[in-house]
């Protein structure tokens, strides 16, 4: 965890780098006095050490330093407002959240695609990319599974344990239809820049995307990488994840999607009526189809660019104040130094 004193007021932790044990925080907390305290991490819908924000006798540690030490702790998370009810309900906290954190941070890494790579035939019906093996992930296989689709559209699953951590691991994966093996495909690169996608990622009509969580909205570069490279998606994230989306300017594609899977609660039946959208495209050009979506989806991308370059009005207030006057942020997160040039230093 990264540690910066802003001024006398104010102190910025960037917990997304290396926060190893949850007394780094609780250390930070009983040492100053006096203080607002930004925990910096927009990134994720949760603190880092999300588990232990949930252990009662931590937080009562944290309120009780807190309180003692007149500090004021900012959480200021990615997501969107009132995701994170247990800890606005803390003594001496506030969440701040920012919805629209991974649009600026994938345009800003995305700026070497080509614009043209829309234009690239469509040869199979989906594309759908696992990761890491979440238990929704594992539920949208098996339905990929009992329509009997998965090979219809470039899919990978790397099995239920995670291969860029060995002790990320469903023990209980509950299959029915999925055998659970591992699916690779010719071309695909596994590395750790989610920015660099195969080669395959645009021959596939629609992306089938399991979001980062299925409980709460949070959009990150899964969703925001087909905006912008103009593809049509579905996504399997948690209910009214669609309902977020539209607040923030998109469209949506009704007339080619029933979209009704949004208000289901049950996520194993939002994965199985998004898997039925897919499939009732069976059979269909999907060039032609494909043309047909494509005013909506460059709607679409040009409503996420003037995000990033135009206007936020999701960026919190907290971010813009501090920017203004440390200019020391600007390196700890590509997406603070390109805000400052967007939102601060023309202002």
């Amino acid at each position: 965890m990264q540690q910066y004193t802003l001024d006398k007021k104010t102190i910025w932790l960037n917990s997304w780098i290396g926060v190893k044990y949850f007394n780094e925080y609780l250390k930070i907390f009983k040492t100053v006095k006096n203080r607002t305290i930004i925990n910096y991490i927009p990134q994720e819908h949760s603190p880092a050490l999300e588990y232990s924000w949930y252990d009662e006798s931590r937080t009562k540690a944290v309120e009780d330093a807190l309180v003692s030490n007149n500090n004021q702790l900012v959480h200021l998370l990615g997501g969107f407002h009132g995701s994170k009810p247990e800890l606005e309900s803390m003594a001496n906290t506030k969440v701040v959240y920012w919805p629209t954190y991974w649009f600026h941070h994938a345009y800003y890494n995305l700026s070497h695609f080509d614009e043209d790579c829309y234009k690239i035939k469509k040869d199979k019906l989906y594309v759908c990319l696992n990761r890491r093996p979440h238990l929704h992930r594992a539920i949208l296989m098996d339905q990929l599974a009992k329509q009997d689709i998965l090979d219809k559209g470039y899919v990978t699953w790397h099995g239920t344990k995670d291969i860029t951590d060995e002790k990320f691991h469903f023990c209980d994966v509950p299959f029915q239809y999925f055998d659970g093996n591992p699916i690779t495909l010719d071309g695909e690169v596994f590395n750790s820049n989610q920015y660099n996608p195969p080669d395959f990622f645009d021959k596939g009509l629609v992306n089938v995307i399991a979001e980062t969580s299925s409980s709460m909205p949070f959009i990150t570069e899964k969703t925001v990488t087909p905006i912008l490279r103009k593809k049509p998606f579905l996504v399997l994230g948690c209910q009214y994840f669609y309902k977020s989306l539209q607040s923030l300017g998109f469209k949506l594609l009704t007339d080619f999607f029933d979209y009704s899977f949004d208000f289901e609660p049950s996520t194993k039946l939002r994965a199985e009526m998004i898997v039925a959208n897919v499939e009732k495209l069976k059979g269909h050009d999907f060039n032609d189809l494909y043309q047909q979506m494509l005013p909506v989806l460059e709607y679409n991308s040009y409503v996420a660019k003037k995000i990033v370059m135009q206007k936020d009005p999701w960026i919190p207030k907290d971010i813009l104040i501090q920017l203004k006057k440390k200019t020391m942020l600007l390196d700890q997160d590509i997406v603070l130094g390109n805000i400052f040039d967007t939102h601060v230093s023309n202002k």
